[in-house]
């Protein structure tokens, strides 16, 4: 995997990198937080940046797919958060994740008034639920897939949305966790926990 990431100070690649044996899962990580950078690190399109912005779902999608090529890796994760920079996007964040042939972005729309360490958390973690999701899908397709090529164009055939709020909120106390909890990710899940799994189903579906 590696990981393109806008508005997180690489907080994403922190998670994986404070894993012993992680080394061989991160194949490649940059924080990017300038169109400059994104251009010159993520090969992201001028442009693209320009036509739809920096924390879009296009821009996610080109992010996603520069970070697997510098990494040389099988799949590529994008990250762009509005942290502040652009008031009106505050709490707006796009996900990505691609392969060789596709691309999955998912929106995720917090309030305004979030904290940026709180955006900055749940943009990680909607990039690791939504790399579970591919990874839960194999062999198979998960859907709401764009292509590559038209991504690369600014088209995308789908935006996926996700619900606003913290999952571990949601899970009530003292309800037993269901048997599969140890292998796969749950709602509850801190982000080290998410990426110890993934690792473990990454490693299944490559072996």
């Amino acid at each position: 995997v590696s990981a393109g990431e806008s508005g997180t100070g690489g907080l994403l690649a922190d998670w994986f990198t404070a894993l012993s044996g992680a080394e061989g899962i991160l194949r490649f990580g940059v924080s990017v937080n300038t169109g400059k950078l994104k251009e010159e690190s993520l090969h992201v399109p001028k442009k693209l940046l320009r036509k739809f912005g920096p924390v879009s779902a296009q821009t996610a999608a080109a992010m996603a797919a520069g970070a697997m090529q510098e990494g040389q890796s099988e799949l590529g994760v994008g990250i762009t958060a509005g942290v502040g920079e652009e008031p009106k996007k505050t709490g707006l964040i796009y996900v990505a994740v691609c392969d060789r042939e596709n691309v999955w972005v998912q929106k995720l729309d917090l309030p305004k008034k979030s904290e940026p360490d709180y955006i900055r958390y749940m943009a990680c973690m909607a990039a690791l639920d939504l790399l579970r999701r591919y990874i839960m899908a194999l062999p198979g397709r998960m859907e709401g897939a764009s292509s590559r090529k038209a991504a690369a164009a600014g088209k995308l055939a789908a935006v996926l949305e996700r619900e606003s709020g913290d999952g571990q909120k949601k899970r009530k106390n003292g309800k037993k966790r269901p048997w599969y909890a140890k292998i796969f990710p749950v709602k509850g899940d801190d982000g080290a926990e998410i990426v110890r799994k993934l690792i473990l189903l990454l490693a299944v579906a490559i072996f």
